[in-house]
C-alpha cells in the first residue's frame, strides 16, 4: 500500500495529495463527492464508521450490504486504492495504485461538469464505468493530474496554494493549511528559503517549489506510519 495521508471534503476521506485536484473541480462546478476512499487504512477509519459524523462506510460493509453486484469485494476497488481490473487494465488485480488513482463518486447531476472542469486544468477524468446505471457516477483520473507552476506570490489564492501548504503544515513550517499565500505563510516560506540556502524573497519559483517537494518526500520516507 502506498503511504498516504488523508483529508476530508464533503465527509468523505481522500488521499491528501488528490485533495487540492478534488477542491479546485468541486470550488468550480459546485459538485458533491459521494464517496472517495473507504479502504483499511487506520487514519481513515473514524470517518468509515457508518456514524457520525460522516456516516460513511467502508468497502467491506459496502460489499456486504448491497445487492450482488452493485459493489466490489474488499481488496478488489479503486476507492481502496487497489486496481479493480477495470479502471487500470495494465496493473494487476488487486495491485496497490497512487494516491491520484483512488476511485471517486460525484453526485449524478455533476459528474459530466466534474470531468469538463477537470479537463480545463489539463487533467484527464472519465467515467470508470460508463454502461452502467448504478455506477456512472464513479470516476478515475487516467493519469496523474499535476498542478502546473507558475510564480506563487504573496496574497495569491487557489488551490496551488494550498497544495504547497499542506506540504508545510505536515513539515512543521506553519499550523494550518490554507488556500491564501498571506502573512504567516510568507514568513513560513522565507523562514524555508533561508534554511535551503534559496533566494528568501517569498515568492515561489521553480527553486522553491521544488524544494519543498523534495523536502516533504524526504518527510514522508521518515514519518511513515506515524
Amino acid at each position: 500500500m502506498f503511504h498516504m495521508d488523508f483529508k476530508v471534503i464533503d465527509c468523505c476521506p481522500c488521499p491528501a495529495d488528490l485533495y487540492p485536484i478534488l477542491k479546485a473541480i468541486k470550488d468550480e462546478t459546485g459538485c458533491v463527492f459521494a464517496s472517495i476512499y473507504r479502504g483499511e487504512d487506520p487514519k481513515a477509519q473514524k470517518y468509515l464508521t457508518g456514524g457520525p459524523p460522516c456516516f460513511k462506510h467502508n468497502q467491506a460493509w459496502i460489499y456486504t450490504h448491497y445487492p450482488p453486484g452493485v459493489a466490489n469485494p474488499p481488496g478488489r476497488s479503486t476507492h481502496e486504492c487497489k486496481n479493480d481490473g477495470v479502471a487500470y487494465p495494465w496493473w494487476r488485480v488487486f495491485a496497490s495504485i497512487p494516491w491520484w488513482a483512488c476511485g471517486i463518486d460525484v453526485d449524478d447531476a455533476h459528474v459530466q461538469a466534474f470531468c469538463n472542469a477537470a479537463r480545463r486544468h489539463g487533467w484527464i477524468a472519465t467515467v470508470t464505468y460508463p454502461g452502467s446505471p448504478v455506477e456512472y457516477h464513479h470516476v478515475n483520473f487516467r493519469k496523474q493530474p499535476v498542478i502546473p507552476f507558475r510564480d506563487i506570490k504573496p496574497n495569491a489564492r487557489g488551490p496551488r496554494v494550498l497544495y504547497f501548504t499542506y506540504r508545510l503544515q505536515k513539515m512543521g513550517y506553519i499550523s494550518k493549511a490554507t488556500q491564501h499565500y498571506y502573512g504567516p505563510v510568507v514568513t513560513a516560506i522565507k523562514k524555508f528559503q533561508k534554511q535551503h540556502r534559496l533566494v528568501v524573497d517569498g515568492i515561489i519559483g521553480p527553486a522553491t517549489w521544488n524544494q519543498i517537494n523534495v523536502q516533504y518526500r524526504y518527510w514522508q520516507k521518515h514519518h511513515k506510519g506515524k
